[in-house]
């Protein structure tokens, strides 16, 4: 079942990769409170250790707390960058698995989304963090949230760009691009029988990198279980000095071909960004409309 919130439920804002502070702590507080939650910050997200927002185990702990923390119904991240990765192998995954809640982060969060699912299950959400809520906040991303995060049963308008029409249903699996790419071969790669596959990155990312993280995935049997795709801003990403000589489409249609296919949807580092139930039972439309129907 997918952990949903409600109006009054507590948030627990947490901090697994770079070092946020207070500029990213506080104005997260504010913003949920206004949206009618209660809020705590883990004391974890004023450590620092280097970049990170404190060391693996303090981290690590962070996330146990947060989970086994009955007055917790929900857990935000303030913030990704690096650091998700080095905490996977030191997680109790039970905790997570006996106490499952809202957890939600993206980019660099993908990692943890990946591996909740991967050994316990957990939808967790793909969505708003810490800079969403503080300088690139707006209305837009804010109800889509409240839409995703609210209601088990809803659909979500991906707007976007049509690269081959069709309907598909799976399991909403994938993220930032970079970092999924990274569980490939791994314990902590989500893996499901029909995955709807969506992979978003920054856009100073280069076209290549899309083509050797599709080529990756294929040469992992992963690509096989795809039923259909959902891309980020991707005709954005920025052509090598010799021109690759492909666009995001033609990648698309060469990797996945006759797969519904949909890309230019806000679900990563744009200025909006969708929220996504990470591991959660979806159909994807793919035509007049795009939509993507959350069925649980």
């Amino acid at each position: 079942m997918r952990p949903i919130l409600k109006q009054g439920d507590t948030i627990m804002i947490i901090s697994p990769a770079w070092f946020r502070g207070e500029e990213r702590t506080y104005p997260m507080e504010s913003f949920l409170s206004d949206l009618g939650f209660e809020v705590e910050t883990h004391p974890q997200c004023f450590e620092k250790w280097g970049q990170f927002a404190g060391t693996v185990e303090e981290r690590v702990t962070a996330i146990h707390e947060a989970f086994m923390d009955e007055t917790i119904q929900g857990i935000i991240c303030a913030g990704g960058g690096y650091g998700c990765l080095q905490l996977l192998e030191y997680i109790d995954y039970d905790i997570v698995k006996q106490n499952p809640k809202v957890f939600m982060g993206y980019s660099d969060v993908t990692a943890l989304l990946g591996a909740f699912y991967a050994k316990t299950g957990l939808i967790g959400y793909h969505g708003p963090m810490g800079c969403c809520m503080t300088d690139k906040e707006n209305p837009e991303t804010t109800l889509a949230m409240q839409n995703t995060l609210f209601n088990r049963k809803s659909e979500i308008d991906l707007k976007g760009t049509c690269i081959v029409k069709g309907n598909a249903k799976g399991v909403l699996l994938g993220g930032n691009m970079t970092v999924f790419d990274q569980l490939i071969g791994t314990e902590y790669m989500p893996q499901a029988e029909d995955v709807i596959l969506f992979l978003e990155d920054t856009t100073d990312e280069k076209i290549n990198e899309l083509d050797k993280k599709l080529l990756h995935l294929k040469h992992s049997g992963f690509l096989k279980q795809v039923t259909g795709v959902i891309l980020g801003e991707f005709d954005k990403l920025q052509d090598n000095k010799m021109p690759f000589g492909q666009n995001t489409k033609q990648l698309i249609e060469r990797y996945l071909p006759n797969t519904p296919s949909v890309m230019n949807v806000k679900c990563g580092h744009e200025d909006t960004l969708l929220t996504f139930p990470y591991g959660a039972q979806v159909t994807l439309n793919v035509g007049a409309e795009n939509k993507l129907i959350l069925t649980q």
